[in-house]
C-alpha cells in the first residue's frame, strides 16, 4: 500500500492498515455527508454509529460512559445528530468532553463541603424527574441520559482518565505534547486522551477536527498544497503513536480503529489549486488486524472480550 511522505510516521505501520476503497455518498453536501457518516441516513432521527455499538456490545466500564465524543463546544457539521441515540434508550447518546484542558464544565461541586451539594444535586434531580408541560417533555431524552450517568462515574473518575499527567515524559512525546506547533500538539492531546478513554473500558470515542482551525478542514478548495502539508504535520505523530500505544499495551488486537470523511474530491476545482467534492467513491482507512477475525462472531461470544472501537472523523 502507498503512502503518501506527507505521513512518515503513518507509512511505518502501514502494514496494519487497509484502505476501503468502495466508499460512496448520497450528497455533495457537507451536513448531509457528515450525517450519512454516523447514522447511515441523511436525514436526522437514527441513531449514531457509537450509540448502535454501544447499545449492541455493552459497556467495560459502568462508571463511565460507554459513548465519548472528543468535542470543542460547537455544534458539528450535520448537527448533533450525528451524536444522538435516535430512538434508542436516552443513555446511549454520545458524552461529550472537552478535547482540551477541564473535561467537562461544572464537575465538581463549588461547595466546600460536597456531600451537601450532592444532596442537593439529588434533590433536584428527584423533583423534575416527572414530567412538567412542554419543556420537560423537550429536554427528557437529555436528561434521562444524564441522571443514568452523572452520580458516580462522571464525577470521580472523568478527571483522573483524562488527566495526561499521569503519563511518562516519554509517552507524551510520542504523541508530540511536547510539540511546539500548538495545532500538533492539541491533536496528540486527544488522541492520547482517546488511549486512555479506551484502556479505561470506554466502548466508544470519537476524535473530532477543529472547526476553523488550521488542522480542522481538509475542505480545501484552493491553496491545497500549503494546507494538506499542515494538516498532515498536525495528525501524523499522534496517529501513529495510536497505534504503537495500543500494540504496547495489547489493546490493538480488539480496538477497531477507523479514520473517515464524508466524501471524497475531484482531481480538479472551480478555483485555484485545490479540489471539489466527490461522493460518487472515496477511501477510509481502518485497522486491518481485526479483519483476520469475524467481528460478528466474536462479539457474540461471552468468553471473549468484545471489541473496542475508536473513531476519528
Amino acid at each position: 500500500m502507498p503512502v503518501s511522505d506527507l505521513f512518515p510516521h503513518i507509512a511505518m505501520y502501514a502494514d496494519d492498515l487497509a484502505v476501503i476503497r468502495s466508499m460512496k455518498a448520497d450528497l455533495p453536501i457537507h451536513s448531509t455527508g457528515v450525517l450519512f457518516l454516523h447514522t447511515g441516513s441523511n436525514n436526522a432521527g437514527r441513531p449514531s454509529f457509537g450509540s448502535w455499538v454501544n447499545y449492541g456490545l455493552g459497556s467495560e466500564n459502568q462508571n463511565l460512559p460507554g459513548f465519548v465524543v472528543l468535542s470543542f463546544g460547537v455544534v458539528p457539521c450535520g448537527g448533533l445528530e450525528n451524536f444522538s441515540n435516535g430512538f434508542l434508550p436516552a443513555n446511549q447518546q454520545a458524552t461529550l468532553l472537552h478535547a482540551d484542558g477541564t473535561p467537562l464544565d461544572n464537575l465538581q461541586p463549588a461547595d466546600k463541603d460536597s456531600r451537601i451539594s450532592k444532596r442537593s444535586s439529588r434533590c433536584c434531580v428527584a423533583k423534575t424527574t416527572p414530567s412538567h408541560g412542554r419543556w420537560a417533555s423537550m429536554m427528557r431524552s437529555s436528561r434521562r441520559s444524564r441522571i443514568t450517568r452523572w452520580p458516580t462515574g462522571l464525577q470521580s473518575l472523568v478527571p483522573d482518565v483524562l488527566d495526561l499527567s499521569r503519563e511518562t515524559a516519554a509517552t507524551q512525546q510520542l504523541y508530540g505534547l511536547d510539540s511546539t506547533v500548538p495545532s500538533q500538539r492539541l491533536y496528540g492531546i486527544q488522541c492520547l486522551r482517546a488511549r486512555r478513554l479506551i484502556e479505561s473500558g470506554v466502548r466508544f470515542v470519537e476524535i473530532t477536527c477543529r472547526p476553523g482551525a488550521s488542522n480542522g478542514t481538509w475542505d480545501q478548495h484552493g491553496d491545497l498544497k500549503n494546507g494538506h502539508e499542515k494538516n498532515a504535520l498536525d495528525t501524523d505523530q499522534a496517529i501513529a503513536a495510536l497505534i504503537q500505544d495500543l500494540k504496547h499495551r495489547g489493546l490493538f488486537d480488539e480496538t477497531l480503529i477507523v479514520w473517515a470523511g464524508e466524501f471524497g474530491r475531484t482531481p480538479h476545482s472551480s478555483g485555484r489549486d485545490g479540489r471539489d467534492h466527490h461522493p460518487e467513491g472515496f477511501s477510509d482507512l481502518i485497522g486491518q488486524h481485526v479483519l483476520d477475525h469475524s467481528p460478528c462472531t466474536r462479539s457474540i461470544e461471552k468468553s471473549r472480550p468484545a471489541k473496542r472501537k475508536v473513531r476519528r472523523s
